[in-house]
């Protein structure tokens, strides 16, 4: 199965949290695994604006590390974003709010026919409603 990780699995990654970390050897390894540039963008923002630490110095290794990696970064593309327009009303339409960035991410896994790993909620009315394969990946 072919996994593509959202923005808070992949911090989850990134802290080496034992069960992510089993889930994406279980996968395959990171070779198997892919992020979206809209996840890349969130990651290095939060990491771009959090104060100079220790913590920041690491969690900016770790990114490094997964980056150098074999992962894919999959962009946003024509397909992801007729997906986005499609599921945006159909959500809309049932009442259920959402961010951009995260309905962009699943609209990516949906166009490549990828399964998205998150632990988020907001995944469930995706899969439920809009035909998203998900699995939630608990920390």
């Amino acid at each position: 199965m072919n996994y593509l990780l959202d923005t808070n699995t992949v911090s989850y990654l990134m802290e080496e949290r034992a069960a992510v970390v089993e889930r994406v050897r279980d996968a395959g390894g990171l070779a198997r695994i892919s992020i979206s540039t809209i996840t890349l963008a969130e990651l290095r923002y939060g990491l771009r604006i959090m104060p100079d630490s220790r913590k920041k110095t690491s969690s900016l290794e770790s990114l490094r590390r997964i980056l150098d990696s074999e992962m894919d970064i999959r962009p946003f593309t024509i397909a992801a974003a007729e997906v986005f327009s499609e599921a945006g009303a159909t959500l809309r339409g049932n009442g259920i709010s959402f961010s951009f960035e995260d309905l962009a991410i699943a609209s990516i896994a949906i166009a490549e026919n990828k399964t998205l790993a998150s632990n988020d909620g907001f995944f469930g009315h995706m899969q439920r409603l809009c035909g998203l394969r998900f699995e939630r990946w608990e920390p």
